[in-house]
């Protein structure tokens, strides 16, 4: 549901995926897994319409709810999100697009909210996908030390994104949504973006304590992981320390004080190297 080609329903399959089914659901369950994250672009299924300047379409909404459904007839946890909408036509990270970035979010999450009211606890919602500054050379990396000002505006606005979306979920009013576990991610969803001196998390007024958890990528090590199709060997120097100084770092800052942490993307990328890949598992 994360594919932004095509138009209406269509949209499901123009990146060349199925349709998702509820037997493709029931195998994920048999395989052993009991999470799927289902990543979802709202903005090309929006228009202005009464009170939302960006109202989802009912046949959108209804067929993200089907799809959760499959899930939930497998007793299955879900973590549901904005996905690929880091557009300047929806949201983005900057003083210039704020003020429409601020409406996006708090519309689209105020109708998430409504819609998935009373469903219980197997229900997460994770505010945003790897919000970033598309199309900039600050993309995807930055000095975590010292950023650009561009990237400390950008985390500033992506906590007040944050924010207005754990606002607009609690705010909702069901009892569900007041306790609902919510996921929040730094600037691009990388450590850097979480563990710089400007990211903050969210504030809670639901009145549940520790609902709010963070959310990380990480493909470490990045070049094995994803980022080198040359590189192919799992090497237990330095690899293995890239892997704990991942966990390391997430438990001193994150868990060890209570705050969940959940990683919602990893993998090492299949380069026909099989028992590298089960080693770095």
């Amino acid at each position: 549901l994360d594919a932004t080609n095509g138009s209406g329903l269509g949209t499901e399959t123009s990146w060349g995926n199925p349709k998702t089914t509820q037997g493709m659901i029931d195998e994920v369950k048999q395989a052993g897994f009991n999470t799927v994250r289902v990543p979802v672009s709202w903005g090309r299924h929006t228009s202005q319409s009464g009170d939302f300047r960006f109202k989802i379409n009912d046949e959108w909404i209804a067929r993200v709810k089907e799809v959760v459904d499959y899930c939930y007839k497998n007793d299955m946890f879900v973590i549901l999100n904005i996905h690929h909408d880091n557009d300047k036509a929806y949201y983005y990270p900057s003083f210039s697009y704020q003020e429409q970035s601020e409406t996006y979010v708090k519309d689209i999450w105020t109708q998430i909210a409504a819609a998935f009211a009373d469903y219980d606890q197997h229900l997460i919602f994770e505010t945003l996908n790897e919000p970033r500054l598309v199309g900039t050379s600050d993309e995807w990396w930055f000095d975590v030390d010292n950023p650009s000002n561009n990237v400390r505006n950008a985390i500033a606005i992506i906590n007040d994104l944050n924010q207005i979306a754990v606002d607009a979920i609690r705010d909702n009013g069901s009892a569900y949504n007041k306790e609902r576990m919510i996921m929040s991610p730094g600037y691009c969803a990388s450590m850097d973006g979480c563990r710089n001196d400007i990211f903050r998390l969210p504030t809670d007024k639901g009145g549940a304590d520790n609902r709010i958890a963070l959310s990380v990528h990480a493909y470490a090590p990045y070049a094995l992981c994803l980022g080198d199709m040359n590189t192919t060997t799992y090497q237990e120097n330095p690899m293995k320390y890239d892997i704990e100084w991942h966990f390391k770092t997430l438990y001193e800052m994150f868990a060890s004080k209570g705050t969940a942490v959940v990683i919602g993307e990893t993998s090492v990328s299949n380069k026909n190297n099989l028992n590298d890949r089960l080693k770095w598992v």
